[in-house]
């Protein structure tokens, strides 16, 4: 993360600054237009995880392989029919949906085909990506990981310097990179997981085929629900104000993944525990282990999301060369987003372990249907686009989570006074005093980077402190004290 984090950020700042607000805001709507279509790639990767990790709670190598070649011929049928979705999509979006510069719609187009053929072999390779999360090979995933940040920098200083229709080359060179990087992981998985090994005359069956589709129908429904709500309210936004805004939302989302990344990545393996847990009978350790990702994906965004709040012009500044109007009031709204779906953001692996999701989706549904015609309607209206992230923090930030704990305490047994004593107190306490130090030092000094250096030192110095008195139990604590000792004894042999 220490590697990927840096490069990624500097690789923004390199394609922003060459392409363009205007073509680097072309870049993200037609990729949000390819997401809202291509939504099934991503709701049949959890239902094939969720059911691998299930039986390898059970211990079954022989159901892990059927799982697997079922799963495998479902996204092979559906690629196909995704990409003519996709295909014949592109019609209605370059036809009175986008809102692009008539003499950038063949660049455009270019980066539609480039990503529809990144879509395909995306879609075919989620069942692979299903069996690293599920063998929890946190390894590979940081090798790909520093991989793909090389490669996107590497692409970057190519755009820099190349002649040409830079937007049309940074389509295709990403492209490229998708379809190295996934051909990477099918070998990986073929030489390494048994159940990876193809024989679909042996296991395909319709009865598999019905059990995967019958989970992932109901997922389906809550994952195409969000993609519309994330990538469908992109598009409107950009109908409504253009594509200089998209950039700006653009570069705030890349921004928030950045910092994101740890705690995602420690999810990536949090979320097979989980699952084993209820394979196994284990309901307790299962709930446990849903708390204890809530609050430390929370505290973890919170360690560097937090600071960056408190100082954002300043950072944006360092960040960018020149920095889109909106761009900071986005990434705000964005980090503030991002700490409050970090408290329940375990709950929903929680959910899935059980197979209970008829309610949930439902409910979400509804709710992000809502809340993109509410979107509509205050553009239509004459809302500013910052709108846009308001209704998205009151949906996704907070009634969100309110439907994700009353499903939990219905399906799962969650207790609600053990979720706020474990999770929600600890969090809000450590962000409480976190934000006063840093607000109250921002009042009191002069703007500039020395204010910028004493309010992130110090945001950041009593975050940890504030970790480690109220956002620690006895037992946590116990374990980094193991775990520094276990570092001293290594480091000791080795001298």
């Amino acid at each position: 993360m220490c590697i990927t984090v840096f490069v990624s950020l500097y690789t923004t700042r390199l394609i922003l600054n060459s392409l363009g607000a205007s073509d680097f805001g072309i870049f993200g709507v037609v990729g949000g237009a390819i997401a809202l279509l291509g939504f099934l790639n991503s709701t049949l990767t959890i239902t094939t995880r969720r059911f691998l990790n299930y039986t390898q709670g059970q211990g079954f190598l022989e159901r892990q392989k059927t799982i697997f070649n079922n799963s495998v011929a479902l996204h092979l049928l559906i690629s196909f029919f995704v990409v003519l979705t996709l295909e014949a999509g592109g019609y209605f979006f370059f036809n009175g949906i986008l809102n692009i510069e008539q003499d950038r719609i063949y660049a455009a187009k270019w980066i539609y085909q480039f990503a529809i053929i990144s879509t395909w072999f995306t879609v075919v390779s989620a069942p692979y990506d299903a069996a690293i999360n599920a063998h929890e090979d946190m390894l590979f995933y940081a090798i790909i990981g520093i991989i793909e940040s090389l490669g996107k920098l590497i692409i970057a200083v190519f755009i820099v310097f190349t002649s040409g229709d830079k937007l049309i080359w940074y389509g295709l060179f990403m492209a490229v990179l998708t379809v190295l990087l996934l051909f990477i992981r099918w070998g990986y998985c073929i030489i390494y997981y048994a159940e990876c090994h193809l024989s679909l005359r042996r296991y395909v069956n319709i009865h598999e085929i019905k059990e995967l589709g019958s989970f992932a129908g109901w997922n389906l429904l809550n994952t195409f629900t969000n993609v519309s709500l994330n990538y469908g309210g992109t598009i409107v936004m950009n109908f409504f104000f253009g594509t200089a805004v998209n950039a700006a939302q653009n570069v705030g989302a890349q921004l928030r993944g950045q910092l994101m990344a740890l705690s995602t990545n420690m999810l990536k393996a949090l979320d097979p525990v989980i699952t084993k847990k209820e394979g196994a009978g284990d309901r307790a350790s299962m709930l446990y282990f849903s708390f204890i990702g809530c609050k430390w994906a929370y505290l973890i965004f919170a360690l560097l999301a937090l600071p960056f709040i408190v100082e954002t012009e300043f950072y944006m500044k360092v960040w960018l060369k020149n920095v889109p109007e909106w761009c900071i009031c986005f990434a705000r709204y964005l980090m503030i987003i991002g700490l409050l779906e970090q408290l329940t953001v375990t709950l929903n692996s929680a959910l899935n372990s059980t197979g209970k999701i008829k309610d949930v989706s439902i409910k979400c549904a509804i709710l992000r249907f809502c809340t993109l015609l509410t979107l509509i309607v205050v553009f239509h209206l004459g809302a500013t686009p910052d709108w846009l992230n308001i209704l998205t923090l009151f949906s996704s930030g907070i009634l969100y989570g309110i439907i994700m704990l009353y499903e939990c305490r219905k399906h799962c047994g969650l207790q609600i006074s053990m979720y706020v004593q474990t999770v929600l107190i600890p969090c809000m306490i450590c962000t409480s005093i976190t934000l006063f130090a840093g607000l109250g030092l921002r009042c009191l000094i002069v703007e500039g980077l020395v204010r910028a250096c004493i309010t992130t030192v110090v945001s950041f110095l009593i975050m940890l402190l504030s970790v480690w008195v109220w956002g620690l139990t006895l037992q946590e604590r116990q374990i980094v004290f193991d775990l520094i000792a276990s570092a001293k004894k290594h480091i000791v042999f080795k001298l």
